[in-house]
């Protein structure tokens, strides 16, 4: 199968006979990926000792191409908690908007406990401006101390990871 794609036809002896074609318009298959971005980050022991949710750091950006178009977020990372009676609590925020919690390591004895996490959910940002998601956190119990991307005396290097993937409708 062959495809002509023209700018403008024009006549041999003038340019009485122009015909102009519009660009196409992209059009994306709903349940395709239009675009992923990603970010990393390789920051050690993001600490909070109160209740305030605080950022991690750890962000991305996407500017997605349509407003019926659905963001699919995905994050990893190391977290955790160092006393036992506590609790690291999660968030995934666009911009200024918290769209997700979850609670992360607890541990009611024993101290401290530090695991791997991974958040994911799919948002419905219905805009074609740039839109920044980002990893958040807190503390269950005030005076205690969370941690993000923490590394281990032995295993260094920790990676945390935020990727987003715009999924046309």
């Amino acid at each position: 199968m062959s495809k002509l794609v023209v700018d403008q036809l024009e006549g041999r002896a003038s340019n009485s006979n122009t015909i102009s074609i519009p660009a196409p318009t992209t059009l994306y298959a709903p349940g395709h990926v239009v675009q992923v971005v990603t970010n990393t980050l390789t920051t050690i022991s993001v600490t909070t000792t109160g209740q305030t949710i605080v950022d991690t750091g750890l962000a991305a950006s996407i500017t997605p191409k349509s407003t019926s178009s659905k963001v699919y977020v995905m994050s990893s990372f190391n977290g955790g908690i160092d006393v036992n009676g506590n609790g690291a609590i999660w968030y995934i925020y666009r911009d200024s908007t918290k769209i997700m919690g979850q609670g992360g390591t607890y541990t009611a004895s024993g101290g401290s406990s530090y695991g791997g996490n991974a958040l994911m959910m799919l948002d419905s940002p219905s805009s074609t401006s740039s839109v920044t998601y980002k990893i958040r956190m807190h503390n269950q119990t005030a005076g205690q101390i969370t941690r993000f991307n923490t590394d281990y005396s032995v295993a260094t290097g920790e990676i945390a990871t935020i990727t987003l993937m715009e999924i046309a409708q």
